[in-house]
């Protein structure tokens, strides 16, 4: 790869050369051939025949040159006069070597050397001779002729070079690598060197010493104006990095694809090399000028530059018709990134090339490869915005199958089980013959059962089951068939599937999950022996299954529904300490505390909780657990043992905001507060001695009068609340001194204080930040403000708990507070949003304030079936009677109205201010809507008639709907 462009050039050389050399031996034989043409025509002929050889020599004639100076040599045989051919021979030579006659050249160079050993050109002919034998094919000769010429150091590159070309030939690598590595020592100065250094580095490659490969590369790029090829050296460099990134050498790969030249860098190279050379030709002109011999040199030597020049140009000319080569390189990158599991930087790699190169045939794989990446990191939300993005420019693409199945995947992931359904439908229906069918299907079921649509899973999983019976989800389609039924209620139709899936599979991945559902069904059937029995059965099959607390909390229902209290608390306690999820743990927790309490076994209560809390130190239930110690010991009597315990434990979690059971213990510490503990129970009086016989005619015994007790100062229970907290005083941050604050409006609301009690949620709301506040409190002083109307500070405090405290059971206090501030701006849609989110998703604390909410956010949205639903639950809901009752039927009354039907309003008022009067307000607002009713359709007798009967009421007239009446009153003619 290296020689033939050395050759090349050599022949060039060699053929200007012998022309210049030639030149002064010439003039000097032309005089004397011009003395002896006087004396003879023999002289004149031989100076013709040269003459004519070296016009053929000119002209590229290579064979009529060689056997014209054949000639002139052969016919001169003076000893004087041959002492002075030696350019003849060489030109010989020349003309033989370029002829391509190589075994001939071989030999006349050889002659030249032997029998002119002092010439002027004898290092070129021994270059020559050695170059010959290679072009002959004579490679191990040639190797040797090279190597004899290493220590010349005008020729040391040129014969090392050739050498390795030999070695190339004779498939010697190691032979052409200790060459080449002879050759860059001890620094790369020359194109010749830093060609042969490229085949190095190929060399390298193909032995697997990529690091070597890599050093290499990096000093050719430093002195990348020695690099006659630097395209070449580029793609070496693309494969250098291939090589590193397949053997997981990433940081290395990295650092080959970084050192590649773009497009750009490489197009500014090849034309600064090109012009370089116009500029290094004027050079060698204007060296001559006054020396015809100089001159003569020079044009020779701007003959091989101009070939390396249309070279170049040539090169260029290729390079500039293919396709930029950077997309494909910053693909590489990220590819290494990826491999390398670093799927960020992998990101930015792939975003790059999509940016720059948008049009590039590597754009859609790196938009493909780019949610690949979002997908791996689980952010599924930006993951169905790139899936959106690909089948929008891609529909066709040759990942749109994949991409269409990862939206799907995606959605299911960002809990959006909605649009999962809807495109895995689609996908199904638009490509039935998709690689992903089965998954899909799988998953569309999947994407139902999330929603509560068991049915319309349970047709897709039996679906799947009809359409791969071998498929991998198979089992678990089955598994997944049977839990739709019992989500249902269809407890026996799910006993028979959940019990013939244990036969099928009795050690399948979900055999103890379906053991433990055929208990579940039995429970529901009240066979609460047979779920006894099936759970000690399950334990010795499962001893160590992660769903044992499940299991051991069912038995704990079935025990206790069977009035085995005892069993009961053992199995809960059982359950609490195996318990894998926080929600089994609490509940079995306090279930356990249950049973225990109605034993009366309140130490056991208190040892309970007193373990759990030194196993589980760090667990959110600890605080709530304290509670209960301190309740147990004053159901014991010891009031004071408790406030002191209480006190204890305040100190150590008074100050953490997270922690929401602190504000149970200062409830618990108010009530035992609020009233004087009572005095521990006298000892039993010993039975008084037997009276003594007295004579019949002797006067009664006095009776002994019961002493009585000593009065006791007036309790004063601020004051002693206010002693407990002293210690509590000393130790309190900002978020402490607000929890104390609520304590003591706590203990005010027990005592009937309830003014002051506002008065300290003023204070907490003007005095402290939303960020200082536990959840519990910013639940608290958001809806204090709330209903005070200020509106901002209120949201302030409802947005802090959503998003700092999004787990917290006083969740639903921000999303409600929301939606009201939300309706008062007249935002129903948002309003709808946060009541919906607060009812279906949370349905905590507020279920019953959010359902109001959403109904009546529905009501505005002109979504009147929705609304009557959700008021006639609210209405129907015993727990909730009473003004909310009162509300809702109001709302009914609005919902009908809205839509014309006024007679059906009507009803629904009146009922109002019938059935529920005692709330006063709605009874208020029914009756000015009720007479409203009754104008629009013409009875305005009945409208005049409920107005006055309200404003008899003395009841209402603080209300402004009274002065409203008595305004339509007047109005009317009517007035009372």
């Amino acid at each position: 790869m290296i020689l033939p462009q050395s050759v090349n050039s050599l022949r060039r050389r060699l053929g200007t050369a012998a022309a210049i050399i030639l030149l002064p031996c010439l003039l000097m034989s032309g005089a004397a051939a011009q003395q002896a043409a006087i004396q003879t025509s023999a002289a004149m002929d031989l100076a013709a025949m040269h003459n004519a050889a070296m016009t053929a020599f000119n002209k590229g004639d290579w064979g009529a040159a060689a056997a014209g100076l054949e000639k002139v040599i052969a016919l001169i045989t003076d000893p004087a006069e041959r002492a002075k051919i030696a350019p003849l021979f060489y030109t010989l030579g020349a003309a033989y070597f370029n002829a391509k006659n190589y075994v001939k050249a071989g030999e006349t160079f050889q002659t030249y050397l032997t029998q002119y050993p002092k010439a002027e050109r004898v290092g070129d002919a021994r270059l020559a001779v050695a170059r010959a034998a290679f072009l002959g094919k004579a490679y191990d000769k040639a190797a040797g002729l090279f190597a004899a010429l290493e220590n010349v150091p005008a020729l040391r590159d040129a014969a090392l070079a050739a050498q390795a070309e030999c070695y190339k030939q004779l498939k010697k690598p190691d032979d052409q690598i200790r060459i080449i590595e002879k050759l860059i020592q001890p620094e790369i100065k020359s194109a010749m060197q830093a060609t042969s250094a490229v085949t190095l580095a190929e060399l390298y490659l193909e032995k697997k010493q990529p690091d070597k490969v890599l050093n290499l590369v990096n000093v050719l790029f430093a002195r990348v104006t020695l690099v006659d090829n630097i395209v070449a050296l580029n793609a070496l460099t693309v494969k250098l990095g291939d090589e590193l990134a397949e053997t997981k050498k990433y940081t290395q790969a990295l650092a080959a694809y970084r050192a590649v030249r773009n497009r750009a860098q490489v197009i500014a190279f090849q034309n600064d090399r090109i012009a370089g050379m116009d500029k290094r030709m004027a050079a060698n002109l204007d060296r001559t000028r006054g020396d015809p011999q100089a001159y003569m040199a020079a044009t020779g030597a701007n003959r091989e530059i101009e070939q390396q020049q249309a070279d170049a140009k040539k090169l260029l000319e290729e390079f500039e018709k293919l396709p930029d080569f950077m997309p494909s390189m910053l693909f590489r990158i990220a590819k290494v990134w990826y491999d390398w599991d670093k799927k960020w930087e992998s990101i930015v790699a792939f975003d790059r090339l999509r940016e720059e190169f948008p049009e590039a045939k590597e754009s859609e794989a790196a938009l493909y490869s780019t949610l690949v990446c979002f997908a791996d990191l689980n952010r599924s939300a930006r993951t169905l915005q790139l899936c959106d993005a690909y089948l929008q420019k891609y529909p066709k693409g040759p990942n749109a199958a994949t991409v269409g199945y990862l939206k799907g995947a995606s959605a299911l992931q960002n809990n959006d089980p909605k649009a999962a359904a809807s495109f895995f439908g689609t996908m199904l229906e638009k490509q039935p013959d998709s690689q992903f069918r089965e998954q899909m299907r799988f998953l569309l079921g999947n994407a139902f059962f999330m929603q509560g649509q068991f049915e319309e899973a349970r047709k897709h999983y039996r679906r799947y089951l009809k359409d791969f019976p071998k498929g991998g989800f198979f089992e678990e389609a089955e598994y997944r068939d049977a839990l739709t039924l019992i989500f249902e209620g269809k407890y026996e139709e799910a006993l028979a599937a959940f019990s013939g899936y244990v036969q099928k599979h009795p050690t399948g991945p979900f055999a103890a999950d379906a053991g433990y559902r055929v208990m579940v069904c039995k429970y529901a059937a009240s066979l609460y022996p047979e779920v006894i029995a099936d759970a000690k059965a399950w334990e010795k099959k499962f001893p160590k299954h992660e769903i044992t607390g499940e299991v051991f909390s069912l038995l704990g229902d079935s025990l206790a529904a069977e009035q085995k209290t005892a069993e009961a608390a053992a199995a809960y306690t059982t359950s609490y300490q195996r318990a894998t999820t926080d929600e089994v743990l609490n509940y079995a927790l306090f279930e356990s505390s249950k049973q225990l309490q109605k034993l009366g076994k309140w130490p056991e209560v208190a040892t309970m909780f007193t373990e759990f809390v030194k196993e589980k130190p760090d667990h959110p239930t600890v605080v709530a657990a304290m509670f209960w110690i301190g309740k147990a010991k004053a159901r014991e009597g010891k009031t004071e043992e408790a406030k002191t315990f209480l006190v204890e434990q305040l100190k150590r979690y008074l100050n953490e905001p997270k922690r929401e059971a602190v504000e149970q213990l200062l409830q618990q510490l108010a009530q035992l507060c609020s009233k004087r503990a009572r005095p521990p129970t006298p000892a039993a009086t010993p039975a008084p001695a037997p009276i003594a016989a007295t004579k019949p005619d002797a006067p009664p015994a006095a009776t002994p009068m019961p002493a009585t007790p000593p009065s006791l100062p007036p309790y004063d229970a601020v004051a002693e609340l206010k002693k407990q907290l002293e210690p509590l005083e000393e130790i309190a941050t900002t978020t402490g001194k607000a929890r104390l604050l609520y304590v003591r409006a706590e203990l005010l609301k027990l005592i009937k204080k309830d003014k002051e009690a506002q008065e300290i949620y003023a204070e907490m709301a003007g005095r402290f930040e939303p960020e200082n506040l536990s959840p519990v409190l910013l639940a608290i002083v958001g809806d204090y403000l709330l209903f005070k109307g200020d509106h901002e500070k209120a949201a302030k405090m409802y947005a802090d708990l959503r998003e700092d405290y999004p787990k917290s059971d006083y969740l639903d206090f921000a999303y409600v507070g929301l939606g009201e501030i939300a309706l008062a701006k007249t935002d129903y849609k948002k309003a709808l949003e946060l009541f919906t989110h607060a009812a279906d998703e949370i349905a905590a604390m507020k279920v019953k304030e959010a359902t109001i909410g959403k109904s009546r956010a529905q009501l505005e949205l002109g979504k009147y079936a929705e609304a009557k639903k959700g008021f006639e639950m609210v209405a129907g809901v015993r727990e909730w009677r009473g003004e909310s009752t009162a509300l809702a039927v109001y709302y009914l009354g609005e919902i009908e109205a809205r839509q014309g039907r006024f007679a059906e309003a009507i009803a629904h008022y009146q009922r109002v201010f019938v059935a529920y009067q005692k709330f006063l307000p709605w009874a208020a607002k029914a009756y000015v809507r009720s007479a409203d009713c009754f104008d629009k359709i013409g009875k305005r007798p009945e409208a005049v008639g409920h107005l006055k009967e309200m404003l008899r009421n003395e009841k209402l007239k603080e209300f402004p709907e009274t002065k409203q009446a008595a305004k339509l009153l007047a109005e009317w003619g009517a007035a009372a």
